[in-house]
């Protein structure tokens, strides 16, 4: 694990819950953030770029949970600590951040995916947050491969560029988690790293007109259960270097959340 220092402190599990059908829902307010130490929701928002919601005036500490089910009908929240519904979910749990002189902060969650569906789906994560550059939509230009192992075999496509994103591809019925997973923070301190960011699951993902199947390789597709882990442990296997290239993905779900981190 890289040095650095370190935020990382036991708190009660908060579910933070959105979800999204497979017509865009009206969009909905926001929640007042309430005294205590939670945050509200950024509301569910269809593949359109709106406004970006405020970030919450609190930063809980690790242990937080972001609970983001995207599921092809409308589901009632689930019990605290799980985000489960019909459909593809993602979870996300704060664990750390870290901080090295001259380089960016690193922000460390836990991370579930769960694809319910009967054929495989990209999960579409953000590798960066940035003040002005926009996961997906600024494009990539090109790809570091990591292999991660533990109770199987995961590997996560690290798109770079100003579009920065992780892209898992699960199969039918999978759930995977991988544990620490890094998302770099492009802004001046760690608090200001509380932004909406964007989880996206889809259908089918090409980059630069082709598939993103072959920009990962032969073995692109990852076991569809184990527990992983990646800072520390992941080993890098592969990747290119391109031009600028556009991201296209099919049969989208996105759902907006605000990133959590600790203080």
């Amino acid at each position: 694990m890289p040095a650095g220092s370190r935020v990382h402190a036991p708190c009660a599990v908060l579910l933070v819950l959105a979800a999204c059908s497979a017509a865009p829902p009206p969009e909905a307010p926001a929640s007042d953030a309430p005294s205590s130490a939670s945050v509200a929701p950024a509301a569910p928002a269809p593949e359109t770029s709106g406004g970006a919601a405020p970030a919450a005036s609190a930063s809980p500490n690790s242990g937080e949970l972001i609970g983001v089910p995207i599921a092809d009908k409308p589901t009632a929240p689930a019990a605290a600590g799980d985000a489960g519904g019909g459909g593809q979910s993602v979870e996300l749990v704060f664990v750390e951040s870290l901080a090295k002189k001259g380089a960016p902060k690193t922000l460390l969650f836990d991370v579930t995916l769960r694809n319910a569906r009967t054929d495989p789906r990209w999960f579409i994560l953000p590798a960066s947050v940035h003040p002005q550059e926009k996961m997906v939509k600024s494009g990539v230009d090109g790809v570091e491969l990591w292999t991660l192992s533990g109770s199987g075999r995961a590997l996560v496509g690290k798109f770079t560029g100003k579009g920065a994103f992780h892209a898992v591809l699960l199969p039918a019925g999978a759930e995977v988690k991988v544990e620490k997973l890094p998302i770099e923070c492009q802004y001046a301190t760690v608090k200001e790293c509380a932004v909406p960011i964007e989880a996206i699951v889809a259908h089918k993902l090409s980059v630069g007109g082709e598939a993103g199947e072959k920009w990962l390789g032969d073995k692109a597709q990852s076991d569809g259960s184990g527990t992983f882990v990646y800072q520390g442990a992941a080993k890098k296997t592969g990747g290119k270097k391109t031009g600028s290239k556009d991201v296209v993905l099919e049969d989208a779900k996105r759902v907006k959340m605000t990133l959590i981190v600790g203080s």
